[in-house]
């Protein structure tokens, strides 16, 4: 095998490796979001069950703003790394089309015979 072929398919395995990375990326986004989500009704849960009395309205919202800010700052995170995973996704396909062209289209060189 020649050299051109050797590195179309590093570009190949490095592609599917990025694919597998996004992948892995995306599962645990979606798994942060989850818990994120429920976090989310909880807080909403309780804020609106201590909100039906004054005295304890205050007490909560004092209570939720912590809370609520850990949650958006677990929002931002998630979108974060959503769009590392979509960036990665696109090199993966970049890569493994490129490696895969320098393959198909890699001629190698025919040894002359000199005599």
């Amino acid at each position: 095998m020649n050299c051109k072929k050797i590195f179309g398919l590093l570009l190949c395995i490095l592609g599917l490796a990025f694919l597998v990375v996004a992948g892995y990326i995306d599962s645990q986004v979606k798994e942060g979001r989850k818990k994120i989500s429920k976090a989310q009704k909880n807080l909403d849960t309780g804020t609106a069950l201590f909100s039906l009395a004054p005295v304890t309205k205050d007490l909560s919202q004092n209570f939720s703003r912590g809370i609520q800010k850990k949650i958006e700052e677990g929002t931002e995170t998630a979108d974060y790394y959503e769009h590392l995973a979509v960036q990665f996704k696109v090199v993966g396909i970049i890569l493994l089309v490129a490696g895969i062209l320098v393959v198909i289209f890699c001629k190698a060189k025919k040894k002359s015979t000199k005599k």
